[in-house]
């Protein structure tokens, strides 16, 4: 985090433990509780993913040429490759000749793919090669490649466009995001594991939990609660990404003296939200990735989630790691999301059909207005 940020922060949160306050927006902003469960509703929402760089792995996981990994977004199967040059190509996983899924196994490395249905053969640039007999003296080889999708790497993450358009990753980060980033070094992280999850919510739930800390003393009173300062929450938007930091009370060992460069770092938490639908977490010592994908219905959702560590720490401190996925577990699907499964099956019965983000909200604030204003300009 550049040292201009870290001392503006220091300010702001000393300032907000000693006056008691929080960053607040201009009023409370109510929302339509449809929006959680209405199928036609997350319809829309899939159409403006398409359109969106994704978050969908790590570089690590296609290091050297030939390197792949095959997955599902959104009812697309796609495959990342690493080509020979080093750079990565994308495609939808599916053979030109009759639709079968011509990558069959997660990850690996070839050095062509060959369909298992019909044996058409692909280059690991997704052009089609040959086909296992004679019999189609129309096709035209250099036509029938695997779709290709827009593809990007950037902080060390890979990002898909599903609709094949430039996957512009630091246009929609902007300059401020991604510098921020950047000054973390975050392309410097190692892997150390990958999951995905199903979680029985609506994919902006997943999101929601990261974007205030109002709820962190009555949820979290028996697990990470007491650890945090509640209902204090600075934060900043920059175009359609934001971030929302959580204050440790252990930053109180710092009120009593002056700024000093990346002593404020490990007593936050640095939340950055990029749009559409992943979370960027600082965590004192380590980031995590959170990205939430819509499921079939507006009740489901899938979620990957990454822990980036640096690299001299990754086998030295296994234990460190192993211990912060079981506080993981314990908060966020074990307290968060099963209180969102509660509210998911409440949400039709609420009050005008609306919900209210309040002023001490405003990072939720921020994303679903921005949510609703690119959903309408869809249309």
């Amino acid at each position: 985090m550049q040292i201009s940020v870290q001392r503006a922060l220091f300010k702001e949160i000393s300032d907000h433990i000693r006056n008691g306050t929080t960053a607040l927006a201009e009023n409370e902003m109510r929302y339509p509780a449809t929006s959680y469960y209405d199928q036609e509703h997350l319809l829309q929402e899939k159409r403006l993913f398409e359109r969106l760089p994704l978050v969908v792995g790590n570089s690590a996981e296609v290091a050297e040429p030939g390197d792949f990994y095959a997955g599902e977004i959104l009812g697309t199967p796609f495959v990342v490759v690493r080509q020979k040059d080093g750079s990565l190509k994308a495609f939808r996983n599916v053979c030109s000749h009759r639709g079968s899924p011509v990558v069959t196994k997660c990850t690996g490395n070839a050095s062509q793919f060959i369909c298992p249905y019909h044996a058409w053969t692909y280059g690991l640039d997704g052009s089609l090669r040959g086909f296992y007999r004679p019999g189609f003296p129309n096709v035209d080889k250099a036509e029938m490649g695997m779709p290709q999708i827009g593809v990007a790497e950037r902080h060390g993450l890979i990002w898909l466009r599903l609709d094949g358009a430039e996957c512009d990753v630091a246009g929609l980060l902007g300059q401020e995001v991604d510098g921020e980033l950047t000054s973390f070094k975050l392309s410097d992280y190692v892997l150390e594991r990958r999951e995905i999850f199903e979680a029985q919510i609506n994919w902006k739930s997943v999101l929601d939990g990261f974007l205030e800390a109002y709820h962190f003393a009555p949820l979290h009173a028996d697990s990470i609660g007491p650890y945090f300062y509640a209902n204090l929450s600075p934060y900043a938007h920059f175009g359609l990404n934001g971030r929302m930091i959580g204050v440790r009370k252990s930053f109180d060992s710092l009120m009593e003296q002056d700024f000093t460069e990346g002593e404020i770092l490990p007593h936050i938490a640095s939340n950055y939200q990029t749009f559409p639908n992943t979370v960027i977490v600082w965590q004192g010592d380590h980031f995590e990735t959170w990205t939430s994908f819509p499921g079939d219905t507006p009740n489901s959702s899938r979620v990957l989630f990454m822990m980036l560590v640096p690299e001299d720490s990754k086998e030295l401190y296994a234990k460190r790691w192993n211990r912060n996925m079981d506080i993981i577990k314990a908060t966020v699907m074990n307290e968060d999301w099963r209180m969102s499964e509660q509210v998911q099956s409440a949400l039709s019965s609420v009050r005008n059909e609306e919900i209210v983000f309040g002023a001490n909200e405003p990072a939720l604030q921020h994303f679903h207005r921005e949510l609703a204003r690119e959903l309408a300009d869809m249309n």
